[in-house]
């Protein structure tokens, strides 16, 4: 039997890895001009303009749908999710302080855009968890409102920048909608470094997500130390969502839709849902991130809000079908 799932195991990872490339290769030849399979390793639309921006939209997929399997596993919530607690909007207004800090002061600003972002990621996701406890419970209820709290003070103060610094209020709609419209090579690196980190971490940490989600009591008897696993996974999946944040804008329900399919189809097992929602929320935004492109040349719809007009609706599917189970 132990043989028989490992070999099951292999062949679904086969198989994503397979869609993923395929969703790629996909994406970077359809636009709105067309290019010739044959050409996708020389022409320069292919090289630096979309290759480059699948990539990106791959690393963010796969980085979304891991912090939000984690964090579903901590809080032991499968209605949580980076956006809905607080953390893209914050992050959100963090880099968009830096950009308008930037122009008043200089090019140094634009270089702290992570770390600002970071910073505002960490306070929105803080407070609306302080304001969803009770003892030591986490309300589900309570944690959403006060998501959905952090994520109007956050938008709000973003938009307040945006009609307060004119001078750049197209740049502002990046960090509202979210956008991969512009992305280089260059613009991969960090990202991808902080995606592997994070993947590996908490592909080691599986064995006590799984305890972890059985209760934080069990977890506690067989060995674990809670607290410190907590605040580990907590803190670099804010930073990884940051990361993100300060790159392409906040991109909602990317965290919630993956893991929920994830733990439908395969199971709950972490040592093989984190690979699984890595590869298939990699998958899931490259090819949302096509249809953006596609659906309405020569104009683009901004990522988000394909994402939150899926995302809305599985949300809901969750919660009506009993989120806590």
């Amino acid at each position: 039997m132990s043989s028989f799932m490992k070999k099951s195991n292999s062949l679904w990872i086969f198989v994503l890895a397979t869609a993923s490339i395929l969703s790629i290769i996909l994406s970077a030849l359809l636009g709105s001009v067309k290019v010739s399979p044959a050409d996708i390793f020389k022409s320069p639309i292919i090289l630096y303009i979309r290759l480059p921006r699948v990539i990106m939209a791959f690393v963010v997929g796969a980085s979304l749908s891991i912090v939000g399997l984690t964090f579903q596993s901590l809080l032991k919530n499968p209605l949580v999710d980076p956006y809905l607690i607080g953390v893209s909007s914050g992050a959100s207004f963090g880099a968009a302080l830096s950009l308008t800090l930037a122009e008043s002061f200089g090019y140094f600003w634009i270089t702290m855009a992570p770390y600002m972002a970071f910073v505002f990621g960490l306070l929105a996701a803080f407070v609306a968890i302080i304001f969803s406890r009770k003892g030591k419970r986490i309300s589900t209820t309570e944690l959403i409102l006060a998501g959905v709290s952090m994520n109007m003070i956050f938008s709000s103060a973003t938009v307040f920048l945006l009609y307060f610094f004119r001078r750049s209020s197209q740049g502002y709609s990046v960090w509202i909608f979210g956008s991969l419209s512009g992305v280089v090579w260059k613009d991969i690196l960090f990202p991808f470094i902080v995606f592997v980190l994070y993947l590996i971490f908490a592909y080691t940490q599986s064995a006590r997500l799984d305890a972890f989600s059985l209760g934080e009591d069990f977890a506690k008897i067989v060995g674990v130390e809670t607290e410190s696993l907590k605040l580990a996974l907590f803190l670099s999946g804010v930073f990884l969502t940051a990361t993100l944040v300060s790159e392409v804008g906040s991109i909602g329900f990317v965290g919630l839709i993956v893991p929920h399919m994830v733990r439908m189809i395969f199971g709950p097992s972490h040592r093989h849902s984190v690979l699984y929602s890595s590869l298939m929320g990699g998958s899931f935004l490259v090819l949302v991130d096509l249809f953006s492109r596609i659906v309405a040349p020569p104009l683009e719809v901004p990522i988000g809000i394909v994402t939150s007009f899926v995302g809305v609706p599985v949300f809901l599917y969750i919660m009506k079908s009993g989120g806590k189970r």
